[in-house]
């Protein structure tokens, strides 16, 4: 599950080589390069191709499950919730592996603080959904082992999010997979699958949350295999168990990071304001739209749900879209006084005015009276409103998010035509594409004519 990535750090990446030299280097398999405001933690002292969890991840269902509410009482701030860590882990007595980690964070201190500070939005969102399953609160620092709460895309049976999930796990935490949105992107699914998958591993091994973490990365049944096999009793002793290196090292890491904020180590507590909340979406809806009643702009929205990558949210049941808290109301206040559908709301020049609305629309008048302030007589220029502009009965809505697309790794004329609603045959047109063209990752294909 966990897919190791390193980065250059040449005099701590010796040192900590020379402190885990009994064993040969193994070739590290291929990564994409994080953000360029995203600094580095050191690197893995011990680096191998992940060991995939897969069969054995349970069938859990959570298309129906009630959207979070927010707690009614104030929680305690972020990082001094990792104080009261309900004894997982115990920093008073970490082994030399989890040492040697702890250590090379603490030398790299402030590239820690810097993803901690960037991620701690997504960090709070993971430790209320762990809580909510009594799943200790280090289990939010998982993230920063999987990927430093970067969104890593991939394709095939390769691991992808911030929780890194291989394909059959996710499928078997029910987690939507389609052409046009990978649910474990979706940070608010994606981390309430994970959670959920935690909570079922610490019923299966009596919350020896040390053992939930190994079997996490290295599955389920490899683990409880691996209990039968040396017959020991808890608390166990990893070394002796027979996993990989990789395993061992990713729980010394998480016990390591969880450490690390717990010592204090920390950066400024983020204002409520930065706190996340999911708005449901029950049907699709325009991302511009999305962001006009939410506030924001639509590059805060993307930011928060990197799924959202046509100009129309897809349709995919359950789905929920991560705003700041307080867009989050505006937008559940603001979409209840809008009649569906509310892919039909375009913004639109026009010079229409109260009058005018309540002659054209009818029922959605007041709608567009109060999304637009509109005044009841006005003789002002022309300017950009949002009203509900029906699409044609023969064609569906377009998705186009301007006049080209550029293409990635898998993607077809066929799925193409599919997500922008355009004709094949059209594609090919504008493009000048015959039957046996091949399209290639980073190539400009035209979604209107020249």
């Amino acid at each position: 599950m966990h897919d190791a990535r390193r980065v250059s750090w040449a005099a701590l990446g010796l040192a900590l080589i020379a402190l885990t030299a009994c064993a040969p280097a193994t070739k590290l398999a291929s990564r994409p390069e994080a953000a360029p405001d995203t600094p580095p933690i050191p690197a893995d002292p011990v680096a191998a191709p992940a060991v995939p969890a897969a069969a054995e991840t349970p069938e859990v269902n959570q298309a129906d499950e009630k959207p979070a509410r927010p707690a009614a009482v104030p929680r305690a701030p972020l990082w001094s919730r990792f104080q009261a860590n309900g004894g997982f882990p115990d920093c008073s007595r970490l082994d030399a592996r989890a040492e040697r980690w702890l250590g090379a964070l603490q030398a790299q201190s402030a590239a820690v603080l810097s993803d901690l500070e960037r991620a701690q939005p997504l960090i709070e969102l993971v430790a209320d959904e762990l809580e909510r399953r009594q799943v200790p609160i280090a289990f939010a620092m998982l993230p920063m082992v999987e990927s430093r709460y970067i969104t890593y895309r991939s394709s095939g049976n390769r691991p992808a999010g911030i929780w890194q999930l291989m394909p059959q796990t996710a499928r078997g935490l029910a987690v939507p997979m389609t052409a046009d949105y990978d649910g474990r992107l979706d940070y608010h699914r994606a981390t309430r699958a994970a959670a959920e998958l935690l909570a079922h591993l610490g019923r299966q091994f009596q919350q020896d949350w040390r053992l939930v973490d190994m079997a996490f990365n290295a599955g389920e049944f490899r683990v409880k295999s691996a209990l039968r096999r040396t017959r020991q009793a808890t608390p166990v002793d990893p070394d002796r168990m027979g996993l990989s290196r990789i395993t061992l090292h990713h729980l010394a890491k998480l016990e390591a990071f969880s450490c690390f904020v717990a010592a204090g180590q920390v950066p400024s507590v983020a204002p409520a304001s930065a706190r996340l909340l999911p708005l449901n979406i029950a049907e699709p809806i325009h991302v511009d739209f999305l962001a006009f009643v939410a506030g924001v702009d639509a590059a805060t929205i993307r930011r928060w749900n990197p799924t959202l990558t046509a100009a129309v949210t897809p349709r995919v049941r359950g789905l929920r879209v991560l705003l700041p808290a307080s867009a989050t109301l505006l937008a559940r206040t603001t979409l209840r006084k809008v009649p569906p559908p509310w892919v039909d709301w375009r913004a639109v020049s026009t010079r229409i005015d109260a009058a005018g609305a309540r002659t054209r629309y009818r029922e959605r008048a007041e709608a567009v009276i109060r999304l637009n302030g509109l005044a009841e007589h006005s003789t002002a220029a022309a300017t950009r409103r949002w009203l509900p502009v029906h699409a044609a009965a023969a064609a569906p809505p377009s998705r186009n998010v301007g006049t080209v697309h550029i293409i990635r790794s898998g993607e077809s004329l066929w799925l193409l035509a599919k997500r922008y609603g355009i004709a094949i045959k059209s594609l090919m047109r504008w493009n000048q594409l015959g039957a046996t063209s091949v399209l290639r990752p980073g190539q400009a294909i035209r979604l209107t004519p020249q």
